[in-house]
């Protein structure tokens, strides 16, 4: 199956005006994104939740390639982190877990982003969403990382009307501002009070990569647009207008996450649109990409993979993907890419699309995949990869790596986890889990053929002994390798991350006397 892919993707076109003229790359980031919450996916599976349009996603993924082994992490800010550096959050320390609204960290200042390097190659680079990158600092922000503009929020999530997030200063819940805007590379972006809660977020998004549209010269610079959406992550709220599709489902929470992703859905479709009228479409490269799979215990459809947001299981960390644009050559749309693709493969990827070399000296978990999708080479550049790994000061076990056709997971102990509790998870419909109370060879080891068995239904640990150790030692040079968490590090908050000493904003805070904020690499 992989082979006849790889021959039909040998003709993706890479030709002499693509490599003179570096293209136009714009990558959307959805959040919290179900497997079989996405068309293609629901009309090859049984849907089990309602089926839900989205009819610009499907063009555009089946007028391209679908990305159907694409591997992110289990949770936002890891996944985030990964994209832009092109490592493995267990070497930059921004992983396993989120950074928490008020910890006194980010992704270190240290690691090199894909958007220093574009900029640093004459693109003009903007974000346009959720950074969840840490804020403490203002070098933490994107327009400190390589961005020349910034419209967003830095939390993890905010209203979708007011773009608002609750705090609690001496036991009273109030609500502070969560959007900021700069237009200037390094300049703090600023705190945006005049909002209001009539517009939805993505329209407001859609305006602002309008104004970028408007305000940029193509002929002379190329443009990375980096669109990491807040949708499908709560709270949950959508258009009365794309809710009123879903009358038919009783469930209230499934019913708005159907009109959140049909929300997400018009705006994919509005951004080509804006592209084509802007004259840019035609030198786009376009990636869609979630950023860890649907929350199972909040209205999100993973089926039939196993568990969800949060999880190692497929559920949580294989995710709906796509590349697209008609920088595709003909013969290649309406293929799936079943090479096995890890989101730290983005950065050498999109340098290898753009024509610019990796920087000498950066250490990257990453393969580029432009060989591949050119047809310079014809073999999947990447046979194994960490999908999440926990070092800390606990010495928990914690973590999942894939090499050729096996998985190996270990569930361990994860604070703070949004997964769960495996005595509450119920099995996918028509799905049996494997046996969790069989004897196993190593106690919490789950051993898969995950290309025979790709829903993890059954554990074959005890099987293959040999095999099995084999993982666990790989598994354990990876842990040795593995950089402390820094979450456990900062594991307090610093109060005057609070709102309440930053004119009612979700704000940085360094400069604040007496901050235990820590701008790491700086």
């Amino acid at each position: 199956m992989a082979f006849a892919c790889l021959v039909a993707l040998a003709t993706f076109c890479v030709c002499a005006g693509f490599a003179s003229q570096k293209p136009n790359i714009v990558f959307i980031l959805a959040d919290d994104y179900g497997w079989n919450d996405v068309g293609w996916n629901q009309i090859e599976n049984v849907t089990t939740n309602h089926v839900i349009a989205t009819p610009n996603i499907d063009a555009l993924a089946t007028d391209g390639v679908i990305l159907d082994r694409m591997y992110v992490q289990p949770v936002c800010s890891p996944t985030r982190g990964a994209l832009l550096t092109g490592r493995y959050p267990m070497h930059t320390g921004l992983g396993p877990r989120v950074i928490l609204t008020y910890r006194p960290y980010g992704l270190p200042a240290n690691e090199t982003l894909v958007s220093e390097i574009l900029k640093d190659n004459g693109y003009y680079t903007a974000v346009v969403g959720k950074w969840h990158l840490g804020h403490c600092d203002p070098r933490y922000t994107p327009t400190y990382r390589g961005f020349d503009r910034f419209l967003g929020i830095y939390l993890g999530g905010s209203d979708y009307w007011d773009t608002k997030n609750e705090y609690t200063y001496n036991d009273t819940i109030y609500r502070a501002f969560s959007l900021f805007n700069s237009t200037a590379a390094n300049t703090p972006a600023l705190p945006v009070f005049d909002r209001g809660n009539t517009t939805y977020a993505t329209d407001m998004y859609m305006a602002e990569v309008e104004r970028i549209l408007t305000a940029h010269d193509s002929t002379q610079a190329p443009l990375f647009l980096y669109l990491p959406l807040q949708s499908t992550h709560g709270p949950f709220q959508a258009p009365q207008e794309y809710m009123s599709m879903y009358d038919h489902i009783e469930d209230e929470g499934r019913r708005t996450y159907a009109g959140m992703v049909t929300a997400m859905d018009v705006f994919v479709g509005d951004v080509v649109n804006r592209l084509q009228a802007h004259g840019m479409w035609n030198n786009t490269l376009l990636v869609f990409v979630a950023d860890n799979g649907g929350a199972e215990n909040a209205n999100g459809n993973n089926y039939p993979l196993r568990g969800g947001k949060a999880d190692n299981w497929e559920g949580g960390v294989r995710v709906p993907a796509f590349v697209s644009g008609p920088l595709l050559n003909d013969s290649v749309r309406g293929t799936k890419y079943d090479c096995m693709m890890h989101i730290t493969d983005w950065l050498p990827t999109m340098l290898g699309f753009a024509g610019i070399d990796v920087p000498q000296g950066l250490e990257l978990d990453g393969y580029d995949h432009t060989d591949v999708l050119n047809g310079s080479v014809s073999k999947c550049p990447r046979k194994k990869m960490v999908i999440s790994m926990c070092n800390d000061v606990y010495q928990r076990t914690y973590g999942a790596i894939i090499r050729g056709n096996w998985k190996l997971v270990h569930e361990g102990d994860f604070p703070g986890s949004l997964a769960l509790p495996a005595s509450e998870r119920t099995p996918p419909r028509g799905f049996s889990v494997p046996n969790e109370t069989a004897p196993l060879s190593y106690d919490g080891w789950w051993l898969f053929n995950i290309i025979n068995d790709p829903y993890e239904q059954t554990n074959i640990a005890e099987r293959y002994p040999y095999a099995l150790q084999t993982m666990i030692d790989e598994f354990n040079a990876y842990r040795a390798d593995a950089v402390v968490d820094l979450t456990i590090v900062y594991n307090q908050d610093d109060p005057l991350g609070n709102p309440h000493y930053l004119n009612n904003t979700h704000d940085t805070w360094s400069h604040l006397d007496g901050n235990i904020c820590t701008c790491i690499g700086c």
